[in-house]
């Protein structure tokens, strides 16, 4: 056991089962509530006030009243409120004459109550014989049952009614009925302990050896609550006295349990097993002992019981007894020489039973008595050191005493299995009286655990002085250090405990001792703001410029966690004010970092300088303008620092200040001189900053202070384009009207319109044309503001876009429509849109049977490749031409078949002009090429609509080979039964069974050798449309770039344009599953600059989070693809530990404690959403 879990814990010896069944039964059961009387009370009770209620005003006490209220009833058979029928009240009340006139009037005198109580259940319970008899001369059910299985012997033999018992019985009741606890009559008289009636039963022939469902007997009711008389008459009527219930206790050890001393008398005499063990191992002097029963122990001890028999745990008769504290008990044992030091299976001992349950008188007994308190169990522990464990200074001095007055103990240096002594366990619990005793007898006080852990040290953690002392005097050694280098100073220091420190340094502890990461007592203590602690430790000489191993001194210590008293008397004292870590930080700037104003002004006055920047260029005013300290800024502008001194990324503190949102401190840089219009290393403004992470209040502040809105960032952006981006109307239409022009465009080509059309922002779109922003520019891929739009599925935007006046039919240079797009990414709303705005049929004609150029191919066939049938479907209504082809000559049948859409295919079928067997540039039909799929239904259904089977490709191929080829018998089989033939062979000689020999396919074999003759070819090449496979046709790269301060809160902003560049080679496949997304991001998170393909972005990146519009429905094929979003509207993100501010080397805290920022100082300057 863990010595510190011993020490509030105990041993728990297990009560032996019979004993905790005979306690729940007595709890569950008490004797008085199983009879009758109850039932008869209650029932009576219940009767009287319904009466009384049925008639207050009349008196009821004849039968004729009676009988004239219950002939009111609707029937005589009709029980009350209560429960109580006509003839049920007659047999409580014993109105014999009633019963009979009832009866006569046709009551039923087998009626029950919603409990099951029939009237002769009734009269046994009230004991009233003669209606009892009236009712069985009437026939009634001698052997009905109440809903608790109980008939009516049952509840006679339970009122001890030994009349009713015998009239039930010579009416021929069944005596070995049992009730739902299984229990005959027999049990019951036992149980109630009515010895006659037992006799009477065992007379007529009741089975005595029956039991219950818990495996009881007769004899083992009547043991439990002494019942001796009973006893003696069920044994006379053969019952087995060592009967054993399914726990396998007999009715001795259930007597015992219960502490029926006379009855134990009567079973011993009788001759019961007295040594017999339960399934658990538990006799019944074990049950006589658990339970505490000093008479029943005594008899068995008497009757020459076995004294140290081990139960399933290994526990004897002693341990139940030390363990529980029955002290009477245990002296009777141990006068009966028990084994005092038997041990169980944890190795425990009586003794150490008695401690770890703090039974004092019982350890002082065992003591006395010559138990071995040097026995260790198999936690390594002993009586003495759980005595130590649970803080009991009296049995600790028992056990010390034993052998003599301040005697050595030879445990008393012993340690536990965590290589603790018993004096240090005392010295953590602060008990100095122990403390001093186990010194007096022998315990080392410098003995340490494997880290070097002493007693010394344990007593800091409780704080105790009293102890320190004693150990000191002792002799213990003040310097002793544990394995991470902490000296008992060092504990004290850091905990503040300046008497104990005074002691420990009067003793001669080094004042300049260090722990493995360099920190001296002098730092813990100004950490912990202990000012009296810390000029005790100066006047001993503790060093003030000693420095830990990231370069911390004392004076920064205490700057960082805001002990302004520390600091003052450190600098009085001649702390270095500049001092600096090894990352450069100055006490200064930590203080400003943690938002420390007054340390901050007391550094100031004392000369500290407020431009030192660190290793990453970062000032105090820099840190104290990120966290929005206002006060502090304040304090450092008023000191006169250098407002526009930059970082490593060249970024000011109105930038990052304007990129967290805190409008205020911006706000008093500007006043302060700052340059509004500055800018980093990508180009990024304040004004930029602020936009990017929709601090709108911060932006208007910046516009009203003279921020540009024309300059631009390294990729060409604007300050417009951002607003754009992020979906702020107000800030668009505030730009705009400052002068930035609408369709200025960046590298990649976009305009402002593009940047808010990719996510849908509706709103801006509608101000951007109010000013005239040019709807249908193109970037440098070609992609206009309506593709962008159609291509993310953004129906609102699409629509209000060719409201006014964009273009329907404008193409990428890879030759890609919007309606092309629409159909690809399965947005069916958008594709019915763009085909209503056609009021030309020409134009229609146009626009439906235009290919793009990469593959040839309509919107028709890219929607029937992607298997969108409800895009086919809208197609065909508009008039699209059902058998146009791509550049392989392959039509959208043959391209819906070669990927198995049935739901596609279905519908091209039921097309008047669709032509079945068009085959492609290989020569390969629908047919053939549906055969190479793992949808079998394709296949029926083009043979059903006349697909010519035999039909061969270039090579000679047939369907029935191609299926054979590729292991598909589903398919083969249905060629086979539309008349395929087996003996066609292709150019190279291959017939279909050859070519399902050759590919190990056994079924196909065995379907096809009763038709074709065996032949061995080799197989052919695939054609390069055979090795087709759905693999993404993505719009292009996501790209990545360094970050501004201004921290977007997506890892991935976008992906990139259609086509150009960022496009997938010519001579990819024109199997795609992904998604076109035409994206153009404007910040990028600096985390790598390889390509990433849309599929490898976590999802949780591609969540839709966008404000206000969301896409057109996906079909119900959306999960081929999925659109990428940004993620910028969440504030909660924490930042890339690349990002501004945030590296791990800058995060940490002086002693590793968590500290929080002045709530006063940081203020959350963050506006409203603009709308």
């Amino acid at each position: 056991m863990d010595p510190q879990k011993a020490e509030i814990s105990s041993k728990e010896i297990s009560t032996p089962q019979t004993l905790q069944d005979k306690t729940d039964s007595k709890k569950d059961n008490p004797k008085q509530t199983m009879g009758p009387e109850q039932l008869k009370c209650q029932l009576e009770q219940q009767a009287k006030c319904q009466l009384e209620k049925d008639n207050s005003k009349q008196s009821l006490e004849t039968d004729e009243d009676l009988k004239s209220l219950f002939l009111n009833r609707k029937s005589l058979d009709t029980a009350d409120s209560s429960g109580i029928t006509p003839l049920m009240l007659c047999a409580l009340q014993g109105r014999v004459n009633l019963a009979k006139q009832l009866l006569e009037l046709g009551a039923d005198v087998n009626a029950v109550n919603g409990a099951g109580t029939t009237p002769l259940i009734a009269a046994a319970a009230a004991e009233n014989v003669d209606v009892l008899q009236l009712f069985l001369d009437n026939k009634a059910e001698i052997n009905a049952v109440d809903k608790r299985g109980n008939s009516a012997l049952m509840i006679g033999v339970l009122t001890g009614h030994r009349a009713t018992v015998k009239i039930l019985m010579e009416n021929g009741s069944n005596i070995h009925a049992t009730n739902v606890s299984g229990q005959i009559a027999l049990m019951l008289a036992a149980y109630k302990g009515v010895p006659e009636i037992a006799e009477d039963l065992l007379s007529a022939g009741a089975k005595v050896e029956m039991t219950d469902h818990k495996g009881w007997t007769s004899l083992m009711f009547s043991a439990q609550y002494g019942e001796h008389d009973t006893v003696e008459v069920l044994l006379k009527g053969g019952a087995k006295i060592d009967a054993a219930d399914l726990t396998g206790a007999t009715a001795l050890h259930i007597a015992a349990g219960n502490g029926q001393a006379e009855t134990v008398r009567v079973l011993l005499k009788s001759g019961a097993n007295l040594d017999k063990q339960d399934k658990k191992g538990s006799t019944a002097l074990a049950q006589a002992t658990a339970g505490g029963h000093l008479a029943c122990v005594q008899q068995f001890l008497m009757a020459g019981a076995a004294l140290n028999t081990r139960d399933g745990t290994g526990a004897t008769v002693v341990h139940l007894a030390a363990a529980d504290g029955f002290h009477e008990v245990l002296k009777a044992l141990v006068q009966a020489k028990a084994d005092l030091n038997a041990t169980d299976d944890d190795g425990d001992t009586p003794l150490m039973c008695s401690c770890m349950n703090g039974h004092f008188d019982i350890v002082q007994t065992l003591v006395e008595n010559g138990a071995d308190d040097l026995i260790v169990n198999y936690r390594r522990d002993t009586a003495l050191s759980i005595s130590v464990n649970t803080n009991r200074l009296d049995m600790v001095e028992c056990l010390l005493n034993a052998r003599g007055q301040n005697s050595p103990h030879p445990l008393i240096n012993c340690k536990d299995v965590n290589g603790v002594t018993l004096l240090e366990r005392a010295t953590q619990r602060g008990n100095a009286d122990m403390v001093g005793l186990l010194i007096e007898h022998g315990a080392e006080v410098n003995s340490s655990k494997s880290i070097d852990y002493t007693a010394l040290a344990g007593s800091i953690i409780v704080g105790n002085l009293t102890v320190v002392e004693k150990l000191i005097k002792a002799g213990a050694k003040v310097d002793v250090a544990d394995i991470r280098g902490n000296t008992p100073l060092l504990r004290a220091a850091s905990r503040g405990l300046t008497s104990i420190s005074k002691v420990l340094i009067e003793a001669g502890a080094s004042v300049s001792c260090c722990n493995y990461k360099g920190r001296t007592p002098l730092m813990c203590a100004s950490y912990g703001g202990y000012e009296d602690l810390v000029e005790e430790l100066h006047q001993h000489g503790a060093s003030l410029t000693a420095k830990e191993v990231d370069g911390w001194d004392a004076l920064m210590a205490a700057a960082q966690n805001g002990n302004e008293n520390v600091v003052s008397f450190l600098l009085s004292k001649g702390g270095n004010v500049n001092s600096r870590t090894i990352f450069g930080r100055t006490p200064i700037a930590i203080a400003a970092d943690k938002g420390q104003i007054s340390v901050v002004e007391i550094l100031v006055k004392n000369g500290a300088d407020i431009n030192e920047s660190d290793v990453d260029g970062k000032t105090p005013l820099i840190l104290a303008s990120f966290k929005g300290y206002k006060r502090i800024v304040k304090v450092l502008i008023e000191a006169g620092t250098a407002k526009d001194q930059t970082n490593c990324d060249g970024q000011t503190a109105l930038l990052v200040a304007s990129s967290e949102g805190h409008k205020k401190v911006a706000d008093a840089l500007i006043r302060a001189g700052a340059d509004v219009n500055i800018q980093d290393r990508e180009k990024i403004t304040p004004l930029m900053a602020a936009i990017l992470n929709r601090h709108l209040g911060t932006v208007v502040m910046l516009l009203d202070s003279g921020a540009r809105v024309d300059t631009v960032d390294k990729k060409g952006c604007t300050a417009l384009m951002m607003a754009c981006d992020r979906g702020l109307p107000g800030i668009v239409r505030r730009l705009i009207a400052m002068g930035t022009d609408v369709n200025t465009t960046s590298i990649d080509g976009w305009t402002a319109l593009m940047f808010c059309c990719q996510h849908g922002f509706t709103e801006v779109i509608k101000v951007l044309l109010e000013f005239n922003a040019n709807i249908d520019i193109q970037d440098n891929e070609g992609n206009s503001p309506l593709g962008i739009c159609v291509a993310n599925g953004f129906l609102q935007a699409t629509r209000l876009l060719l409201a006014n006046g964009a273009k329907v039919i404008t193409q990428t240079h890879s030759g890609r429509t919007p309606l092309i797009i629409a159909c690809y990414n399965g947005f069916t709303s958008s594709v019915e849109y763009l085909l209503s705005k056609c009021d030309d049929e020409s134009k229609l004609h146009e626009l439906i049977e235009f290919e793009e150029q990469q593959h040839g191919e309509t919107a028709l066939v890219v929607a029937a490749r992607r298997g969108f049938d409800d895009i086919v479907s809208v197609l065909l209504n508009y008039g699209a031409n059902v058998n146009v082809k791509n550049q392989r000559s392959r039509t959208a049948l043959g391209v819906a078949a070669r990927h198995g859409h049935a739901s596609v295919v279905r519908m091209l079928l039921a097309h008047p002009n669709i032509q079945v067997n068009t085959p492609d540039n290989s020569g390969d039909s629908p047919l053939l090429l549906a055969a190479a799929t793992i949808r079998p239904i394709v296949v029926e259904m083009l043979l059903e609509a006349g697909a010519d089977v035999n039909k061969q490709n270039d090579k000679g191929e047939t369907a029935l080979m191609t299926s054979a080829r590729h292991g598909r018998s589903t398919s083969l089989q249905l060629l086979l039964d539309h008349g395929a033939s087996t003996k066609v062979t292709d150019k190279d000689g291959n017939s279909a069974l050859s070519l399902a020999t050759t590919n190990g396919y056994e079924d196909i074999i065995s379907i096809l050798e009763a038709a074709a003759a065996t032949s061995d070819p080799t197989d052919p090449s695939q054609s390069a449309e055979d090795q087709e496979t759905i693999r993404p046709m993505t719009a292009g790269q996501v790209e990545t770039h360094n970050v501004l301060n201004a921290r977007p809160r997506s890892a991935y902003s976008a992906i990139t344009t259609l086509g150009g560049r960022n496009s997938v080679s010519s001579d990819s496949t024109d199997d795609d599953d992904t998604v076109w997304a035409i994206r153009n991001p404007i910040v990028y998170i600096d985390m790598a600059t390889e390509e990433k393909n849309p599929a490898d972005i976590p999802f949780d990146l591609l969540e839709d989070k966008i404000l206000e519009p969301q896409p057109a429905s996906l079909s119900s094929h959306a999960d081929l693809g999925f659109l990428l979003r940004n993620d910028d509207d969440d504030d909660d993100e924490e930042c890339d530990e690349n990002d501004y501010f945030i590296r791990p080397d800058e995060r940490r805290d002086f002693c590793r404690v968590d500290e929080d920022e002045d709530d006063d100082e940081n203020e959350n300057d963050d506006e409203e959403n603009d709308s």
